[in-house]
């Protein structure tokens, strides 16, 4: 059976950005969830110069699952002109 959600991405208007727009995103995102079969949810970022993507992720878990999350997937892109 299929139990785990995956949060990828979700895009917000530059002139939305820094407000408490993605909070609620999230917050009203997480209620659906809940709410769901699933049991586990996995996030992920695209690139990881993405720093306030990250930290606005990093600061909603701390505050509403009281714990600081640990990556468990790390990869490595590699490379090499072909010729």
């Amino acid at each position: 059976p299929i139990n785990t959600f995956r949060f990828t991405e979700f895009g917000v208007h530059p002139q939305y950005r820094n407000t408490r727009v993605v909070d609620e995103m999230i917050r009203k995102l997480s209620g659906i969830i809940e709410k769901s079969p699933y049991k586990t949810l996995e996030g992920g970022f695209i690139f990881e110069e993405n720093k306030s993507s990250i930290a606005v992720t990093l600061r909603y878990a701390l505050r509403t699952l009281r714990k600081e999350l640990e990556p468990y997937r790390e990869y490595a892109v590699f490379e090499h002109e072909l010729k």
